[in-house]
């Protein structure tokens, strides 16, 4: 049985621009879950875009830790890559501005979670 493991490589050849992220990848090839190139707080960083029927939603995950951090820009206390963290970080708010009705969540935002099951009761 073949594997249905796929290695991805966002360095070498193996990502596309899907502006305004630099480096992304279409995992199932149409379009609705894309991994993102968001390093910088942790090498090899990526947040996960989905496209749902009612509008899309990023997973943000650890690339920044609450919407403040996101519409402030306030950088975190660790970064294993300072340069990498501000090119992911200004790659999102770009995404954010430009999609004002995405629902990004990072993942330290209790306040984004517990609004989520607002939504979804």
């Amino acid at each position: 049985m073949a594997s249905r493991v796929r290695t991805i490589d966002f360095d070498h050849g193996g990502a596309e621009s899907h502006p305004p992220f630099a480096r992304a990848v279409d995992v199932l090839g149409d379009g609705s879950v894309r991994l993102l190139y968001t390093p910088g707080h942790t090498s090899g960083h990526f947040s996960v875009l989905v496209r749902l029927a009612e509008r899309e939603v990023l997973l943000v995950g650890d690339a920044v830790y609450t919407l403040r951090n996101l519409r402030d820009g306030t950088l975190p206390f660790r970064m294993v890559a300072e340069a990498a963290y501000k090119r992911s970080l200004g790659e999102l708010r770009a995404y954010a501005q430009q999609h004002p009705d995405a629902l990004i969540i990072p993942t330290h935002d209790a306040g984004v979670w517990e609004g989520l099951q607002d939504i979804y009761e």
